[in-house]
């Protein structure tokens, strides 16, 4: 989480949010995907384990090692990884840059992890370690410490993240949404110091009538006016708000710590007036562009029409990712004209998750005839139930399927359309439980492997062989860290 004066309104909220659950009732809660926190994103550059140790090795040369060269040593090693990287902005301010971190297991990935140089225990914002936090259980390690500490502290989080996400996968099976609220983490010993030794997941319930389901399959839960808010009851609300977002004047909104939680134009008072009797009252709403360090032009923004105009979409983008440089906003604006241009019906804000992958104006647009017939069979899953994330990462016309099937054509030319869906994307895109985020999330995690793989076949001693598809798991970072360990997978 961003710890400048650039703190974006979405970190702010996460960031409260985070505190007050963990510091006053030991509870982390996810909601509308479930394990919000721990979900994969894309919007940085990735490391692999072995460059982790590494920085924590860099320690042990030097202690008082400042957490912004910590950061630049991060991402000198990111560019082994990912190429493009050079539109980082390694020149960052006072490196208070910190970031989300991702942990990858097959072809899905998951943020396990976050980098920050900020000590969330402290008000202290001065230099320091780095530290790694873990999403699930927030618990914290400073990376100059031993290498074996760093090593349970895997292992413990590693271990409660699997928990958390199996009980997520159980819910949404297997209960209904009017009958809870969300998947949650609990420390069951805990002491000041963080010697974290014991944690629990479990489930909030609406509906106690379905404890001894939960019981039998050996689920913790728990029931409370906390928790008589079901998920049902969260989307209802999403739902008005994104059919009166014009009249509310809504910047952005978003489901967080089972609650709704909305950026507007308008000042609190006037927006809980306007939606008196709505049900919205344990909304939380805060007004936008008012943070200290907002570019000027966005706090003078009163029309709600301006928000969709791309050079304001580009000053907000800004502000929530100070650490990539001009060259990267620069290619972004032109891109993203050229693309709205061909898709008028995907937002900026949508389009721009394409960009992390590619800028090239050929990407998502230059398909041969047999994949178009073929993208055009399938069926298209829309997110009613969340219009707002529907709107930021639906893909109705299947532009990053068809950029993955195409890049997996080329890898195995030999292979149809048909089976490369069957054995890569069908199992994503067909779910009709995942959001439309996460499964925007998957392809795009599936395509930097294959194009991982594409680059090995381009260099020259295996011009003449076929490299066997390789899986990663790693961490991933918002400017901050991927972890890669290798698994062989065979088409």
């Amino acid at each position: 989480m961003r710890r400048s004066y650039f703190i974006n309104f979405k970190n702010i909220i996460i960031l409260f949010f985070l505190i007050l659950f963990f510091g006053f009732s030991g509870h982390i809660t996810y909601a509308e995907k479930l394990n919000y926190c721990s979900e994969i994103e894309f919007s940085g550059w990735y490391v692999s384990i072995d460059d982790i140790y590494a920085l924590r090795e860099e320690y042990e040369e030097n202690p008082d090692l400042e957490a912004k060269k910590a950061r630049d040593f991060l991402i000198e090693r990111a560019e082994n990884y990912k190429k493009d990287m050079n539109y980082i902005n390694n020149e960052y301010q006072n490196g208070y840059g910190g970031g989300n971190v991702f942990l990858y297991g097959d072809d899905t990935g998951y943020r396990n992890y976050y980098i920050s140089d900020f000590n969330s225990s402290s008000s202290y914002l001065g230099s320091g370690p780095i530290y790694l936090y873990a999403t699930v259980s927030h618990e914290y390690i400073q990376l100059n410490l031993s290498k074996e500490e760093l090593k349970k502290f895997f292992e413990r989080n590693n271990k409660w993240a699997e928990e958390f996400r199996t009980v997520c996968e159980y819910v949404r099976n297997y209960l209904q949404e009017d009958e809870y609220s969300g998947v949650y983490f609990k420390y069951t010993d805990l002491d000041e110091y963080n010697g974290t030794t014991n944690g629990i997941v479990y489930v909030g319930l609406s509906d106690k009538s379905k404890a001894a389901v939960l019981e039998e399959k050996g689920i913790a839960w728990e029931s409370s006016e906390f928790y008589e808010k079901s998920r049902e009851d969260m989307h209802h609300q999403l739902q008005y708000l994104w059919e009166n977002r014009e009249q509310l004047r809504i910047v952005e909104v978003m489901a967080a710590c089972n609650q709704v939680i909305i950026s507007g134009l308008d000042s609190e008072e006037e927006f809980y007036k306007k939606v008196q009797g709505k049900s919205l009252e344990d909304c939380h709403y805060e007004k936008a562009f008012k943070l200290w360090g907002i570019d000027e032009k966005l706090t003078k923004i009163e029309n709600w029409h301006e928000l969709a105009e791309l050079s304001n979409f580009i000053l907000m983008k800004k502000q929530e990712e100070p650490d990539w440089g001009e060259k990267f906003w620069k290619e972004l604006e032109v891109w993203l004209e050229y693309m709205k241009k061909l898709y008028p019906e995907y937002s900026y804000e949508n389009l721009f998750h394409m960009a992390y992958v590619s800028r090239d104006k050929s990407y998502y647009t230059d398909f041969d005839t047999e994949l178009e017939e073929f993208a055009n069979k399938l069926i298209y899953i829309e997110n009613r139930k969340n219009p707002f994330d529907e709107e930021e990462f639906g893909d109705p016309k299947y532009l990053v399927l068809k950029a993955l099937l195409k890049k997996y054509k080329a890898l195995y030319s030999e292979k149809e359309y048909i089976k490369l869906y069957d054995i890569y994307v069908k199992e994503i895109n067909e779910n009709t439980l995942y959001t439309a985020e996460e499964k925007r999330n998957r392809l795009v995690w599936k395509l930097l492997q294959v194009e991982k793989e594409l680059e090995k076949l381009q260099k020259p001693e295996n011009n003449n062989r076929l490299l066997a598809i390789t899986g990663f798991a790693v961490l991933i970072v918002s400017f901050g860290v991927f972890i890669i360990y290798k698994r062989s997978a065979k088409p």
